[in-house]
């Protein structure tokens, strides 16, 4: 008899803590989706705070990092969303609402934002692959390559960008620049006109084009460039290009 009461007892914890977990699991998508819904909202505080007791009580869930990181950034916390958003690499489990493609969009512009070249170069080339049709992601490869010395790489990504939009007027000027650094005139002239004739308020391109004629020597052409340049390019820019959609 006592036998069959403890047996009893320890299969009602069983079936209780089924169905504690069974509720808890219903539940949690229910929660990331009212998450969800405040972050896309705008209504960052109660995102914050909703999020915050989320970990507390699920410390490794992927999605509450992922949209307190997209919280944070909303209100003004770029720092805080990165640490967050590293969380769910460091996790790298993607489900529900949590879209890897998004979320590495997301990252890669704050590794930008806070200069981390590095790591910004690696997420680009995961999103390559993840999101083949965007020209954006092979232009910035691109450019974090041309930034490490790896020139061949850079072209490579440059002229893929190029391949799927033709118009994109920051790509032609990196290929012009490479081109002009190689001592590759003729094709770095036709890459830089390209560029201006996309966007002619381009200066960078307008500055390349005049160091290019004054080298080789036609001063009265870039005479004239410069003349039609309203203002000079700032020096040394890293991210002249952040955020430039193809135009």
């Amino acid at each position: 008899m006592v036998i069959l009461v403890a047996v009893l007892f320890i299969l009602g914890l069983v079936i209780a803590a089924v169905i504690f977990f069974a509720i808890k699991s219903a539940l949690a998508p229910k929660k990331i989706s009212t998450l969800s819904d405040l972050v896309k909202a705008g209504k960052g505080a109660a995102a914050i705070k909703m999020a915050k007791a989320i970990l507390a009580r699920d410390p490794r869930n992927p999605e509450a990092h992922y949209f307190l990181g997209l919280a944070y950034l909303a209100d003004g916390k770029a720092e805080l969303a990165l640490m967050e958003l590293k969380t769910v690499n460091q996790i790298g489990l993607f489900q529900g609402r949590l879209v890897e493609k998004d979320f590495r969009k997301q990252i890669a512009d704050l590794f930008d934002r806070f200069e981390q070249g590095e790591e910004a170069l690696k997420e680009y080339i995961l999103l390559v692959k993840l999101d083949p049709a965007d020209p954006q992601n092979y232009f910035k490869a691109g450019f974090y390559f041309e930034e490490r010395g790896k020139a061949d790489n850079a072209l490579k990504y440059y002229r893929k960008t190029l391949e799927l939009d033709p118009n994109h007027s920051d790509a032609h000027l990196r290929l012009g620049m490479l081109f002009l650094r190689a001592n590759r005139p003729t094709e770095a002239r036709q890459e830089l006109e390209q560029a201006l004739r996309l966007k002619p308020e381009n200066y960078h391109a307008w500055f390349s084009m005049g160091r290019l004629l004054k080298e080789g020597h036609d001063l009265g052409g870039a005479l004239a460039r410069s003349k039609r340049r309203r203002r000079t390019p700032t020096s040394r820019s890293r991210r002249w290009w952040s955020g430039a959609a193809a135009s």
